[in-house]
C-alpha cells in the first residue's frame, strides 16, 4: 500500500501532530508499505514567506482575518503540490492531517482519511489569534465542517473529539489514540546520569520535566506556581520546559516575580530526536493541560513517552488524560488549574519511593497494552483497508 501524508503546517515541527506523521512513515515500511509527506514545507522559501507575512499583516488589521487567509492560501498550494505528486507515482490513498489539508487533497481522485487531532478553529481562538463570535470564526468553523464532510473516513485521536464531531458536525469517527515507538522509548536505553551530566543538570537535584508548548491550554503557569509552593521544602527541586509559544511572556514574569531564576529553566523548543534525554534526566513529568476556550488535552504523546520511559507522569484529570492514565496506578491526575493539588502530587512522589516505583512500572505496562505504535498502526492499516474497499465497491 502506497501511502500520502499531507498537512498544511510545516513538517517537521515541535508538536504531537508531526510526532504522530513521523512515527507513521517511519513504522509503515517496516511492515512493507510505502510512505511520504507533503507539508507546508515543501513550498519554496518565498511562497513561505508570502503567505506567512500577508496573514500577519492582515491579522494586525483584523483578528483572524490572517488566520482565514492563511488555511486559503495553504490549501490552495497544498493542492497544488499534490495533484502534481499524484501524476509523478501512483498512491493508494491520502491521510490528512488537519481539516484544511483534507480540504486540499478533497476531489484529487483518491480516498481521504482525516486524522482529527484537536479542535482546529477553537485552538485559534484559545492562542489569541481569532477572537471568540468574530466572522472569522464562522469561516472556519465552516471550513472544518466542509473538511469533515469531504473525508471518506475520520479518525478522532480520543473520545472527547469522537464527541465533537458527532456532536457539531453529524460525523462518525474511529478512535485511535495517541501512541509512542516502544522501541525507541524504552526503559534500557536511557541514562538519568549520563543524560544529567551531558545537559548539565546537578547529580542531587529533584527534576521535574513539562514537556509542553507554552499555550493556555497546557496550563503552562501551574508547574512554576507548583515550584513556588515547593521551594522551601524542596531546595533541590528543578523546572525544565521544553516548549514555546505565546504564554511564554507571562510565565516569564511569574518566575521573575518569585525569583525562581535559578529553579526554572525554560529550554524554548526541543527536536523530538533530543528529547529522550530530558525525560532520562527527569524524576517526574508534568501535563498541567486545563480546559481553554472549548478545548482540552487529547491523548498527550508526551505523557505516553513519560509513561514508556518509567517516568512517573502527573497529570490533570480532563480530556484525553483521563483516558490515558488510571490514578494512582499508570499515573497521578489532578484537578486542573490548581497548584496546590499539582504541588502534592510532586511531593507524594518524592517523598513515596514505593509510589513513585509503582506508578513508573504502571505507566510502562499501560502504554505496553493499549498505546504502543504497533497497535496503532494495525488499526490504521484496518481502516485503511476498511476505506479503500468502501470506496473501490462504490466506483
Amino acid at each position: 500500500m502506497r501511502v500520502l501524508f499531507v498537512t498544511t503546517f510545516t513538517y517537521p515541527h515541535a508538536g504531537g501532530l508531526s510526532t504522530h506523521i513521523s512515527m507513521m512513515v517511519d513504522y509503515l515500511p517496516r511492515l512493507g508499505h510505502e510512505a511520504k509527506v507533503i507539508s507546508f514545507s515543501n513550498l519554496s522559501q518565498l511562497q513561505q514567506l508570502r503567505i506567512r507575512g500577508i496573514s500577519y499583516l492582515l491579522n494586525k488589521m483584523a483578528k483572524g482575518r490572517g488566520i482565514v487567509y492563511t488555511n486559503r492560501a495553504r490549501i490552495g498550494y497544498l493542492r497544488r503540490l499534490v495533484a502534481a505528486e499524484l501524476k509523478k507515482g501512483s498512491y493508494d490513498l491520502i491521510n490528512a492531517e488537519d481539516p484544511a489539508a483534507m480540504l486540499a487533497v478533497a476531489g484529487l481522485g483518491l480516498p481521504v482519511i482525516l486524522t482529527v487531532h484537536g479542535y482546529a478553529t477553537y485552538e485559534y481562538i484559545s492562542i489569541g489569534s481569532v477572537e471568540a463570535g468574530s466572522p472569522a470564526e464562522k469561516e472556519l468553523l465552516a471550513l472544518e465542517g466542509r473538511a469533515y464532510r469531504s473525508a471518506d473516513a475520520l479518525v478522532a485521536v480520543d473520545t472527547r473529539i469522537n464527541r465533537y464531531l458527532k456532536e457539531n458536525f453529524d460525523r462518525d469517527s474511529v478512535i485511535i489514540r495517541n501512541f509512542v515507538d516502544l522501541d525507541r522509548f524504552k526503559p534500557e536505553l536511557i541514562d538519568r546520569e549520563k543524560s544529567r551530566r551531558e545537559l548539565g543538570i546537578e547529580k542531587e537535584a529533584i527534576v521535574l520535566f513539562c514537556p509542553r508548548r507554552l499555550t493556555e491550554k497546557n496550563g503552562v503557569i501551574y508547574p512554576a506556581m507548583a515550584m513556588a509552593i515547593l521551594r522551601e521544602k524542596y531546595p533541590q527541586l528543578r523546572l525544565y520546559y521544553a516548549g514555546d509559544g505565546e504564554e511564554r511572556p507571562r510565565l516569564e514574569q511569574y518566575i521573575r516575580e518569585k525569583g525562581l531564576q535559578d529553579r526554572v529553566f525554560l529550554l524554548g523548543a526541543v527536536p523530538h530526536e533530543k528529547i529522550r534525554e530530558y525525560y532520562a534526566a527527569a524524576d517526574i513529568v508534568l501535563i498541567p493541560s486545563v480546559h481553554a476556550k472549548g478545548i482540552e488535552e487529547a491523548t498527550s504523546i508526551a505523557a505516553i513517552e513519560g509513561m514508556a520511559l518509567e517516568r512517573p507522569v502527573v497529570a490533570s484529570a480532563i480530556g484525553g488524560l483521563k483516558e490515558l492514565i488510571e490514578d494512582g496506578e499508570s499515573g497521578l491526575l489532578v484537578e486542573e488549574k490548581n497548584p496546590a493539588a499539582l504541588a502534592a502530587a510532586v511531593s507524594a512522589l518524592i517523598e513515596d519511593a514505593d509510589l513513585r516505583e509503582k506508578i513508573a512500572r504502571g505507566g510502562r505496562k499501560r502504554v505496553e497494552e493499549h498505546f504502543s505504535l504497533d497497535k496503532g498502526v494495525q488499526r490504521y492499516l484496518e481502516v485503511y483497508k476498511e476505506v479503500l474497499q468502501k470506496t473501490r465497491g462504490a466506483r
